[in-house]
């Protein structure tokens, strides 16, 4: 049993279904929150799911993504509140470096709270 509850997530062109007749894992592990005494062993746990699912797709032919996109990939498989933290900043990153050559200009930005 798994020790929190969790997602697991199709990307790339599976996440789109655009899947073809060959094509590789893109994929992503988002799991609940748990105490911090926890948080260790719930990660190495969920770390070693994804690396077994991976393997198995592997074997019938799901290969590998070259790019590193996939679950067993330690930055792909995080906690909920980790992953918020993540495409808040993804967000606000892409926003600053590019908003302002696109010509977007919103004073407010910084003051949004996205949860």
């Amino acid at each position: 049993m798994p020790p929190a509850k969790f997602v697991f997530i199709a990307l790339g062109s599976e996440g789109r279904k655009e899947q073809t007749l060959k094509t590789d894992q893109d994929s992503a592990i988002i799991y609940e929150d748990k105490a911090n005494e926890q948080r260790e062993l719930v990660r190495a746990y969920f770390l070693d799911f994804a690396t077994k699912v991976s393997d198995r797709l592997n074997d019938i032919g799901f290969v590998y993504c070259d790019g590193g996109y996939m679950a067993s990939n330690p930055q792909w498989t995080h906690s909920l509140s980790h992953w918020k933290r993540n495409y808040k900043s993804w967000i606000e990153d892409t926003y600053h470096r590019f908003g302002t050559c696109l010509g977007i200009t919103n004073p407010d930005f910084q003051k949004r709270k996205y949860r």
